[in-house]
């Protein structure tokens, strides 16, 4: 989310800055035809210049609300990265625990390091450690069956 927000602080700093930059505007010049401008007249040229204002922060504002809505859709990636994490520890855990249950159904030690093995490899690690500590291959067998 704060990778979103810097993304829309960027492109806001960014529009500023053409903004600051670009040239003002050429100011209107009215030619004088000489004809004097009533109090309603003055009235209406003020309400239509103020509807132009509110036009513009209206627009203004309906960006601002789009770009919120965009930082709101995107995914909380420190959410997901823990999330990951907390789904890999988790299997870690559960392998750890499955090779100490073979171990001790074999009647072995699990050494350090051991359930980092492929499932083949310390399957095979803890059979030969079980047949050196004098068990038999039927026995073993027996045992992997279960």
């Amino acid at each position: 989310m704060e990778e979103g927000e810097a993304a829309v602080e960027e492109k806001i700093a960014l529009q500023a800055e053409e903004l600051a930059n670009a040239p003002p505007p050429e100011p209107v010049k009215e030619e004088d035809d000489g004809h004097e401008e009533t109090v309603e007249e003055v009235r209406a040229k003020m309400a239509a210049l103020q509807k132009g204002m509110d036009d513009g922060i209206a627009a203004t504002d309906a960006r601002v609300e789009k770009m919120q809505q965009e930082i709101g859709d995107m995914p909380d990636f420190g959410a997901l990265a823990n999330l990951h994490g907390s789904i890999a520890n988790m299997g870690k855990m559960r392998k750890k625990n499955q090779a100490a249950q073979l171990a001790q159904k074999l009647g072995v030690e699990l050494q350090d390091g051991e359930e980092q093995l492929s499932a083949a490899d310390l399957t095979n690690t803890l059979i030969s450690r079980a047949q050196e500590a004098g068990k038999t291959t039927e026995e073993i067998n027996q045992i992997m069956a279960e």
